[in-house]
């Protein structure tokens, strides 16, 4: 409590809106992986336009969000340690690249870059390409068959690569056992992601108590027992080879694994065990596949959506290979600069990671601040790929910026696609060569078509869907939790017109609404909605509702009027127009308005009413705020007490 009441440092950054005492800002980002990142990128556009940096809290602990990209280079260069929500994968990784404490990564990395150097990482060419060919023969079976989500097929082509370029490619044929470490691998940043979400989470005391923890450590385990057991067999594999004095060394076109290499350098340097050469594999793989994956998504849709970008680059690969049909070669690569500048330009927009933490044990000072130690500095990937320092088409798609050096910024360290500083991506290059090759083989077989005013995560509703399948195979019910609260999920139809027709009261989430919408039938206790339905139920009878039709019938031809200014431009959003459509025909039969009213309730009333529901969900999400005296002193509250004496205003001046 004294974090929050105590007197601010004219040193310290400004603190972001919204800080609640003890939670801070946690109740800000519970919800969906849509509504988090919209929140996240609102906050990056906020810090950029005002301060360029500002002070967020988890919980009672800062949290110090930074756009300037100078700064972030000082952060970059000189706070080399991870955060303690790195912690939360560190029974999994521990001294991998990723998650290891700076006294490990230094010497780390440092025997590490020469397995990613220019000449290593050109041998890995003729993987790209086997995996490649094998990704675009699984997407012969949608062509004609309209839209459909690309990255499943590309996580498992990624997957694949990166297991074969680490494991060697007598791992990927073991299907089965793939499998199960690919889900696993995945499963294991779902419940990561979900407990950075959750401030409660970051407590261990609380955290080792939920099923969440149990399943975490069940999936790290069959993570790591998959790699112990590559490791022993590989190893045993080079001993035999070595006792019958074979030569197992490849040539230097060949591909060497990461493995191989790393057991090499343990038996010949004595510098890693067993236990290190696993985490470091765990490590790449977790670290290469979503990232290559996702970023390549993106590019697929961006250049689906900008068919100009997308033939630009079928001909540079005619100009650069010749003959379509021969394999992509180490020579090829750097030819593609085109190709080049549409995944950058495309990192810069969407960026895969898009932040970067890091924390020190002593102050960091900063241009205008001072950082104090112990803290958590974020460097907004995102906020310096959207600088102003861009121009004024920042938000744009423009790959020609990176051909032409006067379009870009003067200051280098406003791209950070592969993050940023001395603890930068060491699979930078391997990240743009797998690219590189996978898309000229998608490019040289299909044309893409997609919409990239649609990109956004759907990560709420394929939750919805899996819970519902999962009651099913259930047997129709479920039993969850909200906090103490539980729910029972029902999908069986009989035991569902049981509930509704014996279960009348509404659950508390409606109480939420009730500061506007009183005793309204859809908030109204059982009691008040009996009386007031029996007496409402006249005015929906058929006969009454026949006499709205001629003014349903004008409402819709005005519909149809304003959908014929969008025929022939590109795809719009027809929602709002059924908004408009729906208001007016409301407001015409339920509050006999006229066109004036009928004006103000399409604009004003419609915004605020959105606005207003909005709130709504927000509080729902966001498991404290249901308490009556954490929602009072919010300033959600604050929020929705202007926007329903706005509403009230509208509807009875």
């Amino acid at each position: 409590m004294w974090s929050w009441l105590k007197p601010r440092s004219v040193t310290l950054p400004p603190l972001y809106p919204g800080c609640l005492p003890i939670i801070g800002h946690a109740h800000k980002i519970i919800g969906d992986a849509k509504y988090m990142w919209e929140f996240e990128k609102n906050v990056y556009e906020t810090v950029v336009k005002n301060s360029k940096i500002a002070e967020f809290r988890f919980g009672t602990h800062p949290l110090y969000v930074i756009t300037d990209p100078d700064d972030s280079l000082i952060v970059a260069n000189h706070c080399l340690e991870k955060p303690y929500l790195y912690d939360f994968l560190y029974d999994t990784y521990r001294r991998g690249l990723v998650t290891a404490k700076v006294n490990t990564w230094k010497p780390h990395r440092k025997l590490l870059n020469p397995a990613f150097n220019l000449q290593v990482l050109q041998s890995f060419v003729g993987e790209f390409c086997a995996e490649a060919k094998l990704l675009v023969a699984s997407l012969a079976s949608e062509v004609g068959k309209g839209p459909f989500d690309v990255q499943p097929y590309l996580v498992t082509n990624f997957l694949g690569t990166a297991c074969r370029t680490t494991f060697g490619p007598n791992f990927e044929e073991k299907t089965e056992v793939l499998e199960t470490y690919v889900h696993a691998t995945d499963e294991i940043f779902v419940l990561f992601m979900k407990r950075v979400q959750n401030v409660w989470l970051h407590l261990s005391c609380i955290y080792q108590w939920t099923t969440s923890y149990k399943k975490y450590h069940e999936l790290a385990q069959i993570v790591q027992r998959i790699t112990r057991l590559a490791v022993t067999n590989r190893k045993t594999e080079l001993k035999q080879i070595k006792d019958l004095d074979k030569d197992d060394q490849p040539a230097t076109e060949s591909c060497v694994s990461l493995l191989d290499r790393m057991l090499e350098w343990s038996e010949k340097q004595d510098v890693f065990t067993d236990e290190e050469i696993r985490e470091h594999l765990d490590t790449m793989v977790a670290a290469a596949y979503d990232t290559t994956a996702t970023s390549l998504t993106f590019i697929l849709v961006m250049i689906g959506s900008h068919h100009d970008v997308q033939e630009r680059m079928f001909k540079e690969l005619q100009e650069v290979l010749g003959d379509l049909n021969r394999d992509i070669t180490r020579a090829d690569l750097p030819k593609l600069m085109y190709m080049e500048a549409v995944i950058k330009e495309t990192l810069r927009l969407y960026p895969p990671v898009p932040r970067i933490a890091r924390t020190s044990s002593s102050d960091v000072k900063l241009k205008n601040y001072i950082l104090p130690a112990k803290s958590t500095y974020l460097i907004a990937v995102y906020g310096l790929h959207r600088h102003p320092m861009w121009g004024p088409d920042r938000h744009q798609f423009i790959p020609d910026r990176w051909l032409d050096p006067a379009r870009s910024p003067k200051n280098p360290n406003l791209f950070a696609g592969f993050s940023l500083g001395k603890r930068n991506c060491i699979g930078r290059l391997y990240g743009m060569m797998a690219i590189k090759t996978t898309l000229a083989y998608i490019l040289r077989q299909y044309r893409v078509q997609s919409d990239a005013e649609k990109l956004e995560t759907q990560y709420l509703a394929r939750y919805i869907k899996t819970l519902n399948n999962y009651c099913i195979e259930k047997g129709g019910l479920i039993r969850l939790w909200f906090g103490t609260h539980t729910f029972y999920f029902v999908t069986d139809p009989d035991d569902s017109v049981l509930i509704a027709n014996t279960c009348l009261n509404k659950s508390y989430f409606y109480d939420f609404g009730k500061n506007f919408l009183s005793n309204g039938l859809i908030t109204a206790d059982a009691t008040t909605w009996k009386a007031h339905r029996k007496l409402l139920n006249p005015a929906f009878n058929q006969q009454v509702l026949n006499t709205f039709l001629d003014e349903i019938n004008g409402q819709a031809r005005t519909l149809i009027t304003q959908l014929d200014s969008e025929v022939g431009k590109k795809p719009f959003d027809i929602r709002n127009h059924f908004v408009t459509f729906t208001l007016k025909t409301v407001s015409r039969t339920s509050l006999g308005l006229d066109v004036k009213d009928q004006n103000i309730i399409d604009t004003e009333y419609a915004e605020a009413f959105e606005d207003f529901v909005a709130s709504i969900i927000e509080r729902a999400q966001t498991g404290w705020m249901h308490l009556s005296c954490t929602f009072n002193i919010s300033s959600l509250k604050r929020r929705q007490d202007r926007l329903i004496q706005k509403m009230k205003s509208i509807i009875d001046p």
